[in-house]
């Protein structure tokens, strides 16, 4: 008897809260099946979970709100219960659920996103809109409800800028208002201050840019140092914002200047800048790839100044092949990614992070690389320089690589020949083929060929001396490695492919290493 009071009693409160819920709800709600149901021990409280697909979705049961999803919910008589999620931004959903004695039942729900519109009165043809930072040219626009910057910017005009909300099914009107720009000159600048004319490659021009606020007349002069006109272009109107001149090094008859300082003067009525751009015949893209001790030769560092910064990305793999063991010839399949950044003119620091995939035996997975390489360079003639420099770079579980080393670099450039040499001193090395506490002095030379403007051919070979602890019976054992590799730029791009092979002799042991190396320059 007292069952039926309470059943009958929870009945009542049920019907009193849909008579409080909207009808409209009600009517639209539809049947939402759960996506787990579970049974529950009699002396257990059961639940009703509401999950979403967005968080803090506020939660009404028959009209009363209960909470942000996801929700839990404690007992609930058993029965048909009307449901309504809402989120800001999004169309509410009304649901219909069914809630059984002593079960737990989980549901989740799917809002959709709401839309509304914008619209762009009165928009002229060469106007952009610009809302949140993305682009639009059509004057209706159809975007999440919400709140938004709008800009309107046609050229030879001020920006026209308005916050509005966008509201679900409906259009919000914006009537820009069009004042006549000031005729200003901004963001003047060059791509690159140093070219060389000679070459096919990206590195032969410089793009000059500049940035205009409405119509007007701007001139680009190029000067030499004797501050004599050697080139140059006339704007005579402007119909858009961004401006664009790309100089070759070339005079007026597009003859290659000599080498030199030029100046690249823009001006206007109101307006005069110049930038400094160098014409160097020598100068060209660092192709060298990165070694475990900054850009080099195969395994070598070498001192290889490049005056203007620069970013170098890379991605290599290959495989390091036992050949003194012929069931197991395949040793290791090393991966490799990693950053150069060459910055002050004069400074380079390197980072690389890879792992073994190892087949013959149990190999440590991770290997970890960093350097810091200073280096300089001195002009002898005019087709010769002479570089010099010093690193210190630390290596983790790396073969042959690892420790806290230090070094010395110097190198002779003679037009399309580089020679160079390398010394450097390894602390606490850890290398397979001597003792974990050893001392390595490595001493390597190296000589790379251009072969034209988009391939260079390179040799190597590099002695290692560990200096072992004296409780080993041999003070000093020894190991070399040597090589060839080929740098070859893809195109007029700025990628680089690098391939190389080198065998590396150490006791007993004999090792081939080859890898492929895709570096991206910035």
């Amino acid at each position: 008897m007292m069952n039926l009071k309470k059943m009958f009693l929870s009945f009542c409160v049920m019907i009193f809260s849909l008579c409080l819920f909207c009808q409209e709800s009600v009517e639209s709600a539809e049947f939402l099946e759960p996506t787990t149901s579970i049974q529950t021990k009699s002396n257990q409280k059961s639940y009703v979970s509401i999950n979403c697909n967005v968080n803090n979705a506020q939660v009404f049961i028959n009209g009363i709100y209960q909470g942000l999803s996801p929700l839990k919910i404690y007992d609930l008589v058993p029965g048909f219960y009307f449901v309504q999620i809402r989120k800001n931004g999004f169309k509410t959903k009304n649901l219909q659920i069914f809630v059984r004695q002593n079960v737990n039942t989980e549901y989740f729900v799917e809002l959709e996103q709401a839309f509304g519109f914008i619209k762009i009165n009165n928009l002229l043809p060469n106007a952009i809109v610009k809302i949140n930072g993305n682009e639009f040219s059509k004057d209706l626009i159809r975007l999440p409800v919400g709140a938004y910057q709008v800009f309107v910017c046609a050229f030879g005009y001020d920006d026209f800028s308005k916050t509005v909300l966008v509201t679900e099914n409906a259009q919000t009107q914006i009537n820009p208002v069009y004042n006549q720009a000031k005729f200003e000159i901004k963001d003047f600048s060059v791509s690159r201050k140093i070219i060389n004319p000679l070459t096919k490659t990206s590195i032969s021009k410089t793009d000059v840019s500049f940035f205009v606020t409405a119509p007007g007349f701007a001139e680009i002069l190029v000067k030499n140092d004797e501050n004599q006109l050697v080139n140059q272009k006339i704007f005579e109107s402007f119909s858009t914002w961004n401006q664009n001149w790309t100089w070759s090094g070339t005079d007026f008859l597009g003859k290659i200047l000599p080498n030199g300082e030029y100046k690249v003067i823009l001006q206007a009525a109101d307006f005069y800048k110049e930038i400094a751009v160098k014409i160097d015949e020598n100068l060209s893209i660092p192709k060298f790839s990165y070694t475990p001790a900054g850009i080099g030769i195969g395994s070598l560092p070498i001192a290889f100044a490049f005056e203007e910064n620069y970013v170098k990305s890379f991605l290599s793999t290959g495989a390091i092949f036992n050949l003194k063991d012929e069931k197991n010839l395949i040793y290791a399949i090393p991966a490799n990614v990693g950053a150069v950044f060459n910055f002050l003119n004069y400074m380079e620091l390197g980072f690389s992070a890879g792992f073994y995939a190892a087949t013959s035996e149990e190999k440590i997975p991770f290997m970890l690389n960093t350097s810091l390489k200073f280096h300089n360079s001195y002009k002898i003639s005019e087709n010769s320089n002479f570089s010099y420099g010093a690193l210190v770079r630390y290596g983790l579980n790396t073969k042959n690589e690892s420790g806290l080393g230090t070094g010395l670099l110097f190198s002779y450039e003679y037009k399309k020949l580089l020679a160079g040499i390398s010394s450097q001193f390894v602390f606490f090395a850890n290398d397979d083929w001597n003792s974990k506490d050893a001392n390595i002095l490595k001493n390597g030379f190296a000589l790379s060929y251009e072969i034209n403007d988009f391939v260079n051919l390179n040799a190597w070979i590099n002695w290692h001396t560990s200096f072992l602890p004296k409780s080993q019976n041999h003070p000093v054992k020894n190991a070399f490695d040597a090589g060839i590799e080929t740098n070859v730029i893809l195109g007029n791009s700025p990628c680089i492919l690098n391939a190389k092979v080198s065998p590396f002799f150490a006791k007993d042991e004999i090792y081939l290493n080859s890898s492929i190396t895709l570096s991206y320059l910035f």
